[in-house]
């Protein structure tokens, strides 16, 4: 049903990390997706309050590029202690990102080497 306005696609899928320079590590380092985006700024205070557990002064904002997908948005606060507890599959929200690769045993081996954990096959914690 249309009212004047279609979807094409996605654009980005939006994450919170605790600690974003481990972030980067595994998405730019480990996984080989291009960082196009790392932008620190002044939280912006027009921002509708409902949309987070409290006030932040700072902000930092990554963005990946995933080669031909929704890019990955990174979000953090720097010296802020962010609450919540990491979304299993059975929690409400965003529980995972998959993505296409072109050999995941290539991808398992990299990943195990530099210590990711991994809950089981084809599954990476970040």
């Amino acid at each position: 049903m249309s009212e004047g306005f279609s979807i094409s696609g996605i654009d980005h899928i939006g994450l919170t990390a605790r600690d974003m320079d481990a972030s980067i590590h595994f998405y730019r380092d480990l996984l080989g997706l291009r960082l196009t985006h790392d932008l620190q700024m002044d939280q912006d205070p027009t921002r509708p309050g409902g949309l987070y557990h409290g006030r932040h002064h700072r902000r930092r904002l990554v963005l990946f590029e995933t080669g031909g997908g929704p890019n990955i948005a990174i979000n953090g606060h720097p010296g802020d202690d962010l609450p919540g507890d990491t979304i299993l599959l059975d929690g409400v929200g965003v529980n995972h990102v998959s993505l296409v690769v072109s050999d995941l045993a290539a991808l398992t081996h990299r990943l195990t080497e530099a210590g990711v954990e991994s809950p089981g096959p084809g599954w990476f914690l970040d």
